[in-house]
């Protein structure tokens, strides 16, 4: 009986990798029928195969996919513009943490609330800035701070300001300065997005025919 059982069993596993084998192959067979179909069509046939035979093509995509970079780098940067001091997020609490690790550019700042609730901050503080806010650790500060996206399209908490018993530690004095960047990134994404049409559209022009 118990010889019946493991044949059995033997016979069931067999029967579900041959189910899994015969799924995978179905998979794949999709797959090559839909990478088939994309290599038929006209676009691929204008960009990829006639494109690729010709040398100042393919400098033009390296040159693209460069501004393509630039382009969605300062892209994100437009998604927040500069706010004024009156305009910027402000929380209290302790000053718990204070250190620039790693191979970081930057600090990170953590402060605690009264409510035990932890705000971890990016800061950018040259010595003198953070010989002032380091000595105030275990002490209250306010902590003026705005939003900023990373490339990978993830929110920073960036700290702009930190005050301690209403004396600024960082000042708040680069506004202007962060509108005349921020313009500038227009024209940089401008220039860029345009660049990148007219590669695009020339790379189209010169392929759209069999030669």
């Amino acid at each position: 009986m118990r010889l019946g059982n493991e044949k059995d069993k033997k016979f069931a596993d067999g029967d579900e990798a041959e189910i899994r084998d015969r799924n995978c192959a179905k998979k794949d067979s999709a797959w090559q029928s839909v990478i088939s179909r994309v290599k038929k069509t006209n676009l691929y046939q204008i960009f990829i195969v006639r494109a690729m035979k010709r040398r100042f093509t393919k400098l033009m995509y390296a040159i693209t996919i460069y501004l393509l970079m630039i382009g969605h780098i300062t892209f994100v940067d437009l998604l927040t513009p500069p706010q004024r001091l009156d305009q910027l997020e402000t929380t209290e609490g302790l000053l718990q943490d204070l250190n620039k690790s790693g191979r970081r550019s930057y600090h990170r700042m953590v402060v605690r609330k009264e409510n035990g609730n932890q705000y971890i901050f990016k800061a950018n503080l040259d010595s003198v800035e953070w010989n002032k806010i380091n000595d105030l650790k275990g002490e209250f500060i306010k902590v003026y701070y705005d939003y900023d996206i990373h490339p990978l399209l993830y929110r920073e908490k960036i700290v702009k300001a930190v005050s301690h018993n209403n004396n600024f530690l960082r000042k708040y004095d680069y506004f202007e300065r962060s509108v005349e960047v921020y313009n500038f990134d227009k024209i940089i994404f401008g220039s860029c997005s345009g660049v990148v049409f007219i590669f695009i559209f020339y790379i189209y022009w010169t392929n759209r025919k069999e030669n």
